[in-house]
């Protein structure tokens, strides 16, 4: 489900784009170290602007070192560490955890079982270190697979309960900021849900899977092209909704630190999906 919350390299400075490859880089360090390299796996864009965000509201001591990777040898990278990067490698092992196992009860997919035991030991320590917010990641997605087993079709509520989960994660201390962190995740969450669910429309079609939007669809869009449109434009008009409510919170926050690399992700990168299968569409209508 991860993976849309990415930057828009070309709207990037020089000097952005390098921090920012340097908190990637850091993030997937923080993983090998405290998880080794099946720990790796597990790295995600979207826990990278966590870090960034936690990383610029707090303004933690950062580490930074130049090392080579399995997957750049050549030359060593920039890499940008602090206690945040540590943070995100944890909830990086939980979420993958439960996603694995939700894998294995729903579809008994192989794959799932595999990583399921490559990951205990790993999922285990990261329960120990965060034993709230594993219980909160637990509930929530016992809760989504739930609602999708009943083929829900309340999208605030099956969105919603993705986005409590992230609004939790993103909410690290108790203090005067963790109401804006929960609303920034939270609308974050409800926004990677329904990019998802778009991303995987046309598979879901033919396989018939669970997708909130494929039932919006159905219930309430004809089969025609003027439809088609209108459902696509309707979907567009949602999403930018939630990015939205995501952004208000998000703006509410005394960020200086990187906050242009963090604008650009949130104003931008997040449509980077969107808009090449917006396109694609379009060449396929043009043609017809």
């Amino acid at each position: 489900m991860f993976g849309y919350v990415t930057v828009h390299k070309e709207e990037l400075k020089i000097k952005e784009y390098e921090t920012y490859k340097g908190f990637y880089c850091g993030a997937c360090q923080a993983l090998r170290r405290e998880y080794g390299l099946s720990g790796q796996m597990t790295l995600s864009y979207d826990l990278t602007f966590l870090t960034l965000l936690l990383s610029s509201l707090y303004e933690p001591e950062q580490q930074f070192s130049k090392k080579r990777c399995i997957a750049h040898p050549q030359k060593k990278r920039l890499m940008i560490e602090n206690e945040f990067s540590e943070y995100a490698a944890h909830m990086s092992l939980l979420l993958t955890w439960y996603k694995l196992l939700d894998d294995w009860r729903d579809e008994k997919k192989t794959s799932a079982i595999v990583g399921l035991r490559l990951y205990h030991r790993a999922f285990l320590k990261a329960r120990e270190l965060y034993p709230e917010k594993e219980a909160v990641i637990r509930k929530y997605l016992k809760e989504l697979s739930g609602l999708e087993k009943e083929k829900s079709t309340d999208i605030d509520l099956v969105a919603g309960t993705f986005g409590h989960l992230l609004g939790s994660v993103f909410a690290v201390k108790e203090d005067i900021w963790q109401e804006l962190l929960y609303r920034t995740g939270f609308y974050l969450g409800k926004f990677i849900y329904l990019m998802d669910a778009w991303d995987d429309l046309k598979e879901d079609e033919k396989s018939g899977n669970y997708n909130i939007l494929l039932l919006r669809k159905q219930q309430r869009y004809g089969r025609t092209m003027e439809e088609e449109e209108r459902f696509a434009k309707d979907c567009e008009a949602l999403l930018v909704s939630m990015m939205a409510a995501c952004c208000e919170a998000f703006e509410k926050l005394p960020l200086l630190q990187d906050v242009a690399i963090l604008e650009n992700i949130l104003y931008d990168g997040v449509w980077n999906r969107f808009d090449k299968m917006k396109k694609e569409a379009e060449k396929i209508s043009a043609k017809k």
